[in-house]
């Protein structure tokens, strides 16, 4: 495997760096060792840019490949769709009413000893033989069952896990009314997996350039209104304003896509629909509520992750519209704003 990491070593020189110390030990870890990786560390260290670069040069093994909030998204649709499956056929298998036979309690049947949720894992990974989970998180007691869930589902058949992360696994779910909640996952982590801390090196993302996301740009225009909502965006029955959707663009003020009660689900559905993104009127963060903050770290993760460009026109500068007390991503945010010019 030796010739895969030097495959790696020159993709990098290609790209006008050398790998880093820690970089280097990613690569090796995924290229010698059959265990799955976990490589944490601050944004912008090169995480996802070795694993991208492993796939690309490594063998060819089936690989499901994904972001951690497009993974969760998948998750909700197809535990959504087996629960339906388990209620059709319930209804189904259900007795005409009347007295029920026998002295004991009637056999469920086999719809009730299904496990909905661990089909619909198997639904999302497929035949896949490794997942590559990008950006992993657990920002709530949700997300740490179903986060522990998929990390065992696919120990338990073989699937080699890779996952990038801005948080060591202890830090995982920080807050601590809830943190034994993800211990599982954190168990399955320092078990099975890798864990190496990518903390040297400068953030790469401030001297990148390129196009997608990082063709966008971030421009002052203080004050005025952006007119009202000339358009309607949908997303699973609801409709929200924007300013306009035409040519494969999205236009929207931050009001309208912030404060509304919108999530990482409406936001990959868009950006799937919008190869390019507007958004107006962004205001200082430390002058919103919390909840508009953290759906505009969701928004840039989500841009960022599928290369969507994105132009914000905010009413102050970058480092003025960041300075507000941070929240889980904050750091990241930075980060990736660091590429708009």
């Amino acid at each position: 495997m030796q010739a895969t990491v030097d495959r790696i070593r020159g993709a990098a020189r290609a790209a006008g760096f050398e790998l880093t110390r820690d970089q280097a030990r990613v690569a090796e870890a995924l290229a010698f060792s059959p265990r799955g990786v976990y490589a944490h560390g601050p944004v912008g260290r090169g995480k996802t840019w070795v694993a991208d670069a492993f796939w690309r040069e490594g063998p060819r093994v089936k690989t499901l490949r994904v972001h951690a909030h497009a993974l969760l998204d998948a998750l909700h649709r197809a535990v959504f769709l087996r629960h339906e499956e388990v209620r059709a056929a319930r209804e189904a298998a259900a007795p005409p009413a009347g007295p029920a036979d026998g002295d004991g309690p009637a056999d469920p049947g086999p719809a009730a000893r299904r496990d909905p949720l661990d089909e619909a894992i198997g639904d999302v990974l497929g035949d896949a033989r490794a997942v590559f989970i990008d950006d992993l998180q657990i920002v709530d007691p949700a997300e740490a069952r179903l986060v522990g869930r998929i990390l065992a589902h696919a120990l338990a058949r073989g699937v080699r896990i890779v996952a990038t992360s801005n948080h060591a696994p202890e830090d995982l779910l920080a807050d601590p009314e809830w943190h034994r909640l993800a211990e599982p996952a954190i168990r399955l982590i320092r078990d099975h997996l890798t864990v190496i801390d990518v903390a040297g090196g400068d953030d790469f993302r401030a001297r990148a350039s390129g196009g997608g996301f990082a063709a966008g740009t971030w421009r002052v225009a203080a004050g005025g209104s952006p007119g009202p909502a000339a358009a309607l965006l949908r997303a699973e029955g609801r409709t929200f304003p924007a300013v306009a959707t035409a040519d494969g663009a999205l236009t929207i003020t931050f009001a309208q896509l912030c404060e509304a009660a919108t999530s990482a689900r409406d936001y990959l559905a868009w950006a799937r629909r919008f190869g390019a993104w507007t958004i107006l009127d962004v205001p200082p963060l430390a002058t919103v509520d919390p909840a508009a903050h953290q759906r505009f770290i969701t928004v840039v993760d989500v841009l960022a992750d599928a290369d969507v460009r994105l132009d914000v026109v905010a009413r102050r500068t970058r480092v003025e519209t960041l300075d507000a007390p941070p929240l889980p991503g904050s750091v990241r945010l930075a980060s990736r704003l660091l590429l708009l010019g």
